[in-house]
């Protein structure tokens, strides 16, 4: 009886072993999950960062109430916060984790630059817009370094961004 439970032991492995190991993705293929997953996320980041710089300009050319200010300070926060909890659901390989990183900080960065508008437009101070603008600075500048590391990851794993667009 012992010399058949080796062999019988060794084949109950290797039927356990053998499923497990081909049935997992590749990192190739846990990258283009993580490409469609944070591809609307990040398009929403960028169209925030657009929209309000489309409102700066807007300075130049008449006087913007501190009510408007309020309002649109408002709508572009409430439009990043929806996004921290979708990113974090991602998961991200190896040479990706900086750019989700990075896309999370620049999250945080853009809540807390709007949150510090409204705060000026209610209060009338400027010490809070100028340290909002400061954030806002640094969200655009994070934004350039994503895009880098967007397109990196993409020539990594040689994905065509025609892969990941919805």
């Amino acid at each position: 009886m012992k010399q058949y439970l080796m062999p019988i032991l060794a084949a109950i492995l290797v039927l356990i072993l053998v499923p497990l190991i081909g049935c997992g993705e590749s990192e190739r293929d846990k990258a283009v999950t993580f490409y469609q997953g944070a591809y609307p996320i990040g398009k929403e980041m960028k169209q925030v960062g657009d929209d309000w710089n489309t409102f700066l300009n807007q300075f130049s050319q008449r006087k913007v109430t501190n009510q408007e200010i309020l309002e649109r300070s408002q709508e572009y926060a409430t439009r990043l916060e929806a996004l921290p909890q979708d990113l974090s659901m991602l998961y991200a390989p190896p040479p990706l984790r900086q750019l989700k990183d990075d896309m999370a900080s620049a999250l945080n960065l853009g809540i807390e630059a709007f949150t510090l508008y409204r705060i000026g437009a209610e209060t009338y101070s400027i010490n809070y817009s100028q340290e909002a603008d400061g954030k806002i600075l640094e969200f655009n500048r994070l934004m350039m370094r994503i895009a880098d590391e967007w397109d990196d990851g993409l020539a990594h794993y040689k994905i065509k961004p025609s892969g990941i667009l919805p």
